[in-house]
């Protein structure tokens, strides 16, 4: 993964946090890293994302962001609730996941769950090559779903999955080509 995309991993798990006033103040830094980034689809949905949060009131940001993830069961950002309801082996998953962390010497502080999809993507921002996506793919498979979902409701979020979804696809395409060359 080059440094642009675990960049843009970073923003993103940061543009996924709730939006209080810290967050809006944060804005406009955020706003002119992203200007930086090479001139591609995803900086383009995400500038547009940036301009939608400087120009929405904060409550109404609030707002949307509490109807969509947290009131949403189908759209919530613990991933593995998608792939398992509140199944108990769903513990199991969240114990597997813990682990890798571990294993790359990532330290979880936020007190997340393991599966929340922004701490998923500021993982993979820091963890060492190749082993966060690979590990981690089989658990971001939601992540379809979610954008289809908010892109169908007009939320503004789905740009960010937007993002997500063909990160993780060109890396999927990326791996699929070092094999056949091999």
């Amino acid at each position: 993964m080059n440094k642009n995309v675990k960049f843009q991993m970073k923003i993103i798990s940061l543009l996924f946090q709730y939006p209080d006033e810290g967050f809006g103040r944060s804005l406009p830094l955020m706003a002119g890293c992203i200007e930086g980034l090479p001139r591609t689809s995803a900086r383009t949905k995400l500038i547009r994302f940036i301009s939608i949060l400087q120009t929405t009131p904060l409550i109404r940001l609030q707002e949307t962001y509490t109807q969509t993830f947290d009131l949403n069961p189908s759209t919530c950002l613990n991933l593995t609730y998608h792939l398992l309801g509140n199944a108990e082996n769903r513990g199991k998953v969240m114990a597997h996941l813990q682990q890798i962390y571990h294993d790359a010497g990532y330290e979880t502080i936020s007190g997340e769950l393991p599966d929340y999809l922004p701490l998923m993507l500021e993982f993979l921002s820091e963890c060492p090559e190749p082993a966060g996506l690979n590990r981690l793919r089989p658990y971001l498979a939601p992540v379809e779903k979610l954008a289809d979902l908010l892109k169908d409701s007009g939320n503004p979020y789905s740009s960010l999955l937007d993002v997500v979804r063909d990160m993780v696809r060109q890396r999927r395409a990326d791996d699929r080509g070092r094999i056949t060359e091999d």
